[in-house]
């Protein structure tokens, strides 16, 4: 996934300089990414792009996926799973949850395909 970069060596240091960029990070599979939102977000109906983007341990922050990149993800998890739905109301970004998963189904099925 490669989501970490040594840059190189500190001059005065020799400490190595890292780099954490994000983007669309097409390469880790929805199922994971859900898996990770309803983990950090236990029992919340709705929850913002912001948080989802931003709070500590946010698929955001954890796999450094920028906007564009979640936001492809979570209409990819909308078209396979009837239950969450995205809205944009009023300038309002937010993914909803109409009934509970089951975050361990969700990698049960993403694993046995």
């Amino acid at each position: 996934m490669d989501l970490i970069q040594e840059l190189g060596k500190n001059e005065y240091s020799g400490q190595p300089w890292y780099l954490l960029e994000s983007s669309e990070r097409e390469e880790i599979p929805k199922e994971i990414i859900l898996f990770a939102i309803l983990d950090n977000f236990k029992n919340q109906n709705s929850i913002s792009l912001q948080k989802l983007l931003n709070d500590y341990h946010s698929v955001g922050c954890v796999f450094s996926i920028n906007a564009s990149g979640l936001m492809h993800k979570i209409e990819e998890i909308r078209k396979r799973y009837v239950d969450i739905t995205f809205s944009d109301d009023a300038g309002i970004k937010e993914l909803q949850l109409k009934n509970s998963i089951d975050k361990w189904k969700v990698l049960d099925q993403y694993y046995a395909n």
